[in-house]
């Protein structure tokens, strides 16, 4: 076999198996709206990192749904309520994939040489004790090398969430990304509490299920106006629904955030010892 020919075959095994790939995170994570229920500016109670929670522009959602006996053994709870454990359990598994570890290594890298990729929030917590723990269940604890700071951890048994905060949460138009920050939550729901435009057609409410959630709010540089759903409620856009006065870089960038939003989900599920398909 001469050299080009194993060149030409090489590339098109990669380019299948990319392909393949990508074709299965996306029907195993299509992207969802975002309900209300799991907006930040919706809660009562304030964040670590600014003096009240921020209106984001657009987002996204996406779950696993799996069989709640799969991660809790315990028949006696009522099947609508979620325990500490299985939030603490999930995010421990999104952001300790190995993707993460290595951006926090760049960032922190950066970062020590003084390139400002991010800001520090005076008070911040370490990712790690004096000990080797891990505490990015605690507010205040900075993730990714500092990317994110932990700005809420509710453990309220109908919808528990893990809310972080990453980049700047104000418009600049000046900016040279179309994005400037937002939060990322991660959550424990059961099927019931979504709206049905978020869950498949073939799919049954059942609260014999839960939802690994994992939503991502995004301010862009520009304010974007709101959408009014068909319920006259107003809704948050697509991430990649509009995007103000975008470039075919910003729209990349913005289709490589949600397909590296599925590799996250999916190594997580994997780390909790679950079968993605």
């Amino acid at each position: 076999m001469s050299k080009k020919t194993l060149l030409a075959a090489t590339a098109v095994l990669t380019t299948s198996y990319l392909y393949y790939q990508q074709h299965r995170l996306s029907t195993l994570y299509p992207t969802y709206p975002i309900p209300s229920s799991l907006d930040p500016v919706n809660r009562s109670d304030n964040p670590f990192t600014t003096p009240n929670w921020m209106k984001s522009d657009a987002g996204d959602l996406w779950y696993f749904r799996t069989p709640r006996k799969v991660l809790r053994d315990d028949k006696a709870q009522s099947t609508t309520t979620h325990t500490r454990e299985e939030l603490d359990s999930w995010t421990k598994a999104f952001w300790g994939s190995w993707p993460l570890k290595v951006e926090g290594r760049i960032i922190g890298l950066l970062t020590r040489f003084g390139l400002g990729v991010v800001t520090p929030h005076e008070g911040t917590k370490s990712e790690y004790d004096e000990r080797g723990r891990w505490k990015g269940t605690e507010v205040g604890t900075r993730l990714v090398g500092g990317g994110f700071t932990v700005d809420a951890v509710d453990h309220s048994p109908e919808a528990p969430r893990h809310i972080c905060r990453w980049g700047s949460l104000t418009h600049s138009p000046t900016s040279s990304l179309f994005i400037r920050g937002g939060y990322h939550t991660l959550a424990i729901l059961s099927p019931s509490t979504l709206p049905a435009a978020s869950l498949p057609a073939s799919a049954q409410a059942s609260d014999d299920d839960i939802l690994l959630v994992f939503a991502s709010h995004a301010v862009y540089k520009r304010p974007v106006p709101p959408r009014i759903n068909a319920q006259g409620e107003e809704e948050y856009v697509s991430a990649l629904d509009y995007i103000p006065d975008s470039t075919w870089r910003d729209r990349l960038l913005g289709r490589f955030h949600e397909l590296y939003s599925r590799i996250l989900i999916d190594l997580a599920v994997g780390r909790m010892g679950l079968s993605p398909g």
